[in-house]
């Protein structure tokens, strides 16, 4: 995976293409308590780490982490070896560059008049809220109406600044800008903040304990904002265990061992 990220910066680094800068990609793993890079399928099979990075000095571009428990510290140094190394490849590279590399061409910033945008946003911003908030035909569309919908707004957006003699280039970005500030508006709300008071960066409240039941052996409470986990374990024999769904829905119990996965964006 880390070559073929690296052969990708590479190569934009050597062709025309307007590029900001190159980055190195290692991938870390600790081994017997050292830190290794670039480690062998048999070295990550041992490992209790498995570190993917990505960038240079002080960029970092990408961290990718799968790992035991780790402190701060110990995840600090395995970062900052990371880096280390990223940086040779991107000395390396910048050296090969400077030899091989291709003239970089020329570009242009698209500007977006700020009448137009303001124009198209005046004709089709609240269409566009409505569309999203699914408050525009009283229940929420299905895929593909909901598609055809944001085609019709959008070409309207893009026609209407066109009229306004933007280009097409320009009528097409600024489209794309009017859906982006609706999408924003039917999430955040006129105030700017979410339907449970947070702001756009600020994440729900995260809250993990354990030994929360008395009776068990062991149990613990996971929450994110109002998504609440609970997970108990009682120690015994395996003909012991049970699943109580299982139960409530056949009649009979099973002994299937049972995953629980929590997964979430922000």
């Amino acid at each position: 995976l880390q070559l073929g990220i690296q052969a990708a910066g590479a190569a934009l680094c050597l062709s025309d293409v307007p590029f900001h800068g190159s980055f190195g990609v290692v991938r870390v793993a600790k081994v017997e308590g050292e830190l290794v890079i670039q480690p062998t399928m048999q070295e990550l099979g041992r490992s209790d780490l498995d570190l993917l990075y990505a960038g240079a000095g002080n960029r970092v571009l990408m961290v990718e982490s799968c790992a035991g428990e780790y402190s701060d510290e110990d995840m600090e140094a395995a970062l900052r070896f990371a880096n280390s190394h990223a940086s040779q490849i991107v000395s390396k590279l910048q050296k090969w560059v400077e030899k091989n590399g291709a003239e970089k061409r020329g570009w242009e910033k698209l500007e977006m008049p700020g009448e137009v945008i303001e124009r198209v946003s005046e004709v089709c911003l609240e269409e566009a809220v409505e569309l999203f908030s699914g408050t525009k035909t009283g229940q929420g569309l299905d895929k593909a109406a909901f598609g055809l919908e944001q085609d019709r707004i959008m070409a309207a957006s893009r026609e209407l600044a066109v009229g306004m003699e933007a280009s097409d280039e320009a009528a097409a970005a600024i489209a794309e800008h009017v859906f982006q500030q609706a999408f924003k508006r039917s999430v955040l709300g006129e105030q700017g903040q979410r339907a449970d008071g947070r702001d756009a960066t600020e994440l729900r409240t995260l809250i993990a304990e354990s030994n929360v039941m008395d009776f068990p052996h062991g149990s613990s409470l996971f929450c994110r904002g109002l998504t609440h986990v609970v997970g108990h374990v009682t120690l015994g024999a395996p003909r012991s265990a049970l699943n109580p769904q299982m139960a409530l829905h056949s009649g009979k119990y099973s002994n299937e061992w049972t995953f629980l996965h929590y997964d979430f964006p922000p």
